[in-house]
């Protein structure tokens, strides 16, 4: 095996390294984007409700006229929670409310709550009118959708792709210049000639062209030498 061998390789593995640090790194960014988008739909999701509700204490709007303006919202519902039972005072749309109330819906009466059910994003928050008793106003409505994952995917791929041509280019332009130069250094000292495939690369132009010097200054030494021996 040639001692070279080991410098082909770190040609190669050292763009891919930095290639497949770089990928992981996307693919953790677009983790995280993910999960900041989730985040902003709960507070935003959270925020209208309660705004809702926190409306719903002074002057109570109608809540068809709310969800009419906010077109999202598949149902909304103004409730009591009475022990195990759930007393609908007003209503928009069907509810996802089946069986006793959930444990959210309870803690809705401190601070806002939410949750998944029935497949869609539920939301409650405490409606604590001046007169009379208090209540939790709930909405539903579908989840959002997530950002896709196909650009950090495609990133990442892009990333790869462009270490691993970096290490193409570096086996071309470092090391087959310094493996011919390796074998017509091993030529000059056989009293050979230059190897033919010559390995051109700027950043090796210099040292490849002493090489080829000291070869031809050994073949016109070599019969001074031969005839000064005689």
């Amino acid at each position: 095996m040639s001692p070279l061998h080991g410098l082909r390789l770190n040609c190669l593995l050292a763009p891919l390294l930095a290639a497949l640090v770089g990928a992981v790194a996307v693919i953790a960014g677009g983790a995280l984007h993910r999960t900041w988008s989730e985040r902003g739909a709960a507070r935003h999701e959270l925020a209208a409700i309660h705004g809702l509700a926190q409306l719903s204490e002074s002057a109570p709007p109608p809540l068809a006229a709310w969800q009419a303006a906010h077109p999202t919202w598949r149902a909304l519902a103004r409730v009591q929670v009475l022990g195990d039972a759930v007393t609908v005072l007003e209503q928009v749309g069907e509810p996802a409310l089946r069986g006793g109330p959930p444990p959210q819906l309870l803690l809705a009466y401190q601070q806002p709550q939410r949750w998944t059910a029935g497949g869609l994003v539920a939301v409650a928050a405490p409606c604590l009118p001046h007169q009379g008793a208090a209540s939790v106003i709930v909405g539903w409505r579908e989840a959002a959708v997530p950002p896709p994952w196909w650009p950090w995917l495609l990133g990442a791929g892009g990333v790869l792709l462009l270490g691993g041509g970096l290490g193409v280019y570096l086996v071309a332009r470092v090391y087959r210049p310094v493996e011919w130069m390796e074998r017509a250094a091993a030529a000059a000292a056989a009293g050979g000639a230059v190897p033919a495939d010559d390995a051109d690369s700027l950043e090796t132009a210099s040292l490849r062209s002493s090489i080829a010097t000291l070869i031809s200054q050994r073949h016109s030494s070599a019969p001074a030498d031969a005839a000064s021996t005689q």
